[in-house]
């Protein structure tokens, strides 16, 4: 009986690991705070067939044209990625809910707080 709880709370614990990583695919948007303007952006990732995560970002205020993200990764609550052609990363933390993500851009030496939240189709900015 123990075994059997213990089996069953390790697949649960275990699945919810795996849970976070799944969830980073979809679309997250939020308001970037720059010192010239408010910039709405928009992030799509999804995941490849191999597993791995891949996406585009949008500045829909400025320029419509996808943006590819790099070196998209999820440790634990923790997402990182690149956007190399602007020279810009970004990182940030899971909610406890998965919904949102708290975190901060960094272009150059200019880290600026970029809070995101998963976009429904009732809340997406911009693209669909």
């Amino acid at each position: 009986m123990k075994l059997r709880l213990f089996a069953m709370l390790t697949l649960i614990c275990g699945s919810g690991v795996t849970l976070f990583g799944q969830d980073l695919a979809g679309t997250w948007q939020g308001t970037l705070n720059t010192p010239a303007a408010q910039l709405r952006v928009v992030f799509k990732i999804n995941t490849t067939p191999d597993g791995k995560f891949a996406g585009q970002s949008f500045s829909i205020d400025q320029n419509p044209q996808p943006i590819p993200i790099n070196a998209i990764s999820v440790q634990g609550r923790t997402v990182k990625w690149k956007l190399d052609l602007l020279g810009a990363s970004y990182e940030g933390a899971f909610t406890a809910d998965g919904n949102a993500i708290n975190g901060t851009m960094t272009q150059g030496p200019n880290p600026m707080p970029l809070n995101l939240s998963r976009a429904t189709p009732q809340t997406r900015l911009g693209h669909s």
